[in-house]
């Protein structure tokens, strides 16, 4: 299924929320149509439940009929095995549509999280986040799976009451009494329940957020002995999903607790219209039991269309806030069209790497300059980070970039890479301004290794190929750890290049973090590499290693790195110096 965001999903609206809700349930329309069907049809065979009581009390027991006892006891068999299995085969099939549309989304909102770049999608919080791809999504699979039950729930209702209309129409009357109250309830509650379920899940969003925080920073805070704030922090977001999750209860409670009472009042109503009707001759014992029996079954039948409706009013909210991320659209845009072909000396197909659909002509040929600044400006706030500047780095240069801090180097190789769009100038690539290029293929193209990378749970290896539709075997990935000068270190590991890095690569140190990220990198044979200080954390002997490795395994490709360290310097064929940011 595509993963390219729906127009009509326009931000977190209710209207949005119900587009987004009805469109989940189009993916599988045939499954959940063909389960609505089969749990209607043990609906019905419940319903019929009580006739066959009726007629095997009044056939039998009374007209002490032993052959009608057991002809309608069999009948009573007979239609408990139908709504057995019918209601199985219909639950499996609502449960697998379920599963299936939950993938479905779970995949696209992970795809659509993954085109924001780092601001848009700190603006919502890692915890939030968090907290809308799994509890949110949870919550509309709940409710996928109650979709299915709507049908045959409204169907039983109404059949009862026409069944007992036919039995003894004021008993009728009492029964549409009790559905207007339950449905006048459901209205009532219905309200309350949504909004205090909205306000439950923006409060556990939160202390995501802070759970996150905790987690992350809890070795800075301990050292800077701050970590008790932190906890009291998390302390009171607690309480604040605390006495959330409390309100969400109180009103499910009372809705659960109104809904089961109105129907049960009816059934003692009921009971004590019905006995004069039975000893005047009107109604049959039988009739009186069918009655009780199907007043019961509305109770059931009203209760759990109540939970149904709660799920439906906290799906909406749940929704909301999953239809505001795929209408939140990156601050960088891809605005190139698609183009077949590229120069020769371009990447185009090295092994491991993808062919993107975007693929563009580059210009200019080897000579002339593969990276072009013209009056390249930065601002954030009105405040200047970067620029103007103006440069030119030629094919096959390694180039670092120096200035002192917060004069916006790190700023100028995410520009580069358009992971942040400059307030002014251009940047062209091989004649090309990157605006015309494709994000897929300039990404191809130029590759950065931030400061501080990020790795994956799992292997090394994984990290190391991850991404690649056709991944080199593990000659070439530990060629390519003795490039980056981790291959000792990798291979010291348990388990060498199968050693599980851990969570956001924990187990490893920041040095190691930065040389796997600049493997990683290599792997791709990128024509501009952008590295952002990543040899800061390693001694001297090791830098030039890591040096001398990256020049050999990229071979004439163009390197501009962010350092001040000497051997860096050293081995610069261009330096590009850039002045402080005011401010």
């Amino acid at each position: 299924m595509s993963t390219t965001t729906n127009p009509r999903f326009a931000g977190g609206s209710p209207r949005a929320a119900r587009e987004l809700l009805r469109w989940c349930l189009r993916t599988e329309w045939r499954a959940i149509a063909a389960a609505a069907a089969l749990t209607t049809l043990w609906q019905l065979a419940l319903v019929s439940l009580p006739l066959s009581i009726q007629r095997a009390l009044d056939d039998g027991l009374v007209a002490a009929d032993r052959a009608a006892v057991l002809r309608w006891s069999g009948v009573i068999v007979g239609t408990g095995l139908l709504a057995w299995l019918t209601q199985h085969a219909g639950q499996h099939l609502d449960y697998m549509a379920g599963a299936k549309i939950i993938t479905w989304l779970r995949r696209r909102l992970s795809a659509h999280l993954l085109t924001l770049d780092a601001r848009t999608a700190a603006a919502f919080g890692r915890g939030d986040l968090q907290a809308r791809n799994s509890h949110d999504v949870d919550l509309i699979w709940i409710w996928v799976g109650g979709t299915t039950a709507l049908p045959h729930l409204v169907i039983g209702l109404g059949t009862v009451v026409v069944a007992v209309w036919l039995l003894h129409p004021p008993l009728a009357l009492l029964c549409l009494g009790c559905v207007a109250a339950v449905l006048g309830t459901n209205v009532v509650f219905g309200r309350v329940l949504g909004a205090r379920s909205g306000a439950l899940a923006a409060a556990q969003g939160r202390r995501a957020d802070v759970v996150d925080e905790l987690v992350g920073a809890a070795l800075t805070v301990k050292g800077a002995g701050a970590e008790q704030a932190m906890v009291r922090a998390h302390h009171a977001r607690s309480a604040e999903v605390t006495r959330e999750a409390l309100a969400v209860t109180r009103a499910g409670a009372g809705w659960s607790a109104v809904s089961s009472f109105v129907p049960l009042l009816a059934v003692a109503l009921g009971v004590a219209a019905g006995a004069p009707a039975v000893a005047a001759g009107t109604m049959t014992v039988g009739g009186l039991a069918a009655f009780a029996s199907w007043m019961l079954m509305l109770t059931a039948t009203s209760t759990t269309l109540s939970v149904r409706l709660s799920q439906r009013a906290q799906a909406v909210e749940a929704a909301a806030r999953i239809a505001e991320i795929l209408h939140t659209g990156p601050a960088v845009q891809s605005t190139a069209p698609s183009h077949a072909g590229t120069d020769a000396h371009t990447p185009s197909a090295r092994k491991g790497v993808r062919n993107p659909p975007d693929r563009v002509r580059v210009g200019g040929g080897r000579s002339g300059p593969v990276v072009e600044a013209v009056g390249l400006t930065v601002a954030d706030g009105g405040r200047a980070v970067l620029g103007p500047v103006d440069f030119r780095v030629e094919s096959g240069v390694f180039a670092v970039v120096t200035g002192p801090v917060a004069a916006g180097k790190s700023t100028l190789l995410r520009v580069l890479v358009r992971l942040r769009e400059p307030t002014a100038g251009q940047v062209r690539y091989r004649g090309l301004e990157l605006r015309e290029i494709g994000l897929t293929r300039l990404r191809e193209l130029v590759t950065l290794v931030p400061q501080r990378p990020v790795l994956v749970s799992g292997t090394v290896a994984d990290n190391l190929t991850l991404g690649l539709d056709d991944p080199p075997g593990p000659a070439e990935l530990r060629a390519v750890l003795r490039a980056a000068a981790v291959l000792d270190e990798v291979e010291a590991l348990p388990g060498g290049l199968d050693a599980p890095v851990g969570e956001g690569g924990d187990t490893l140190s920041g040095g190691q973090r930065r040389r796997v990220a600049l493997a990683r990198a290599l792997l791709r044979r990128p024509d501009v590499l952008l590295l952002d200080d990543v040899t800061s954390a390693v001694d001297e002997a090791t830098e030039e290693r890591v040096l001398a490795g990256v020049r050999e395994w990229l071979g004439d490709a163009t390197v501009i790195a962010v350092s001040h360290r000497p051997a860096v310097l050293r081995r610069a064929d261009q330096v590009i110096a850039i002045g402080r940011a005011d401010g």
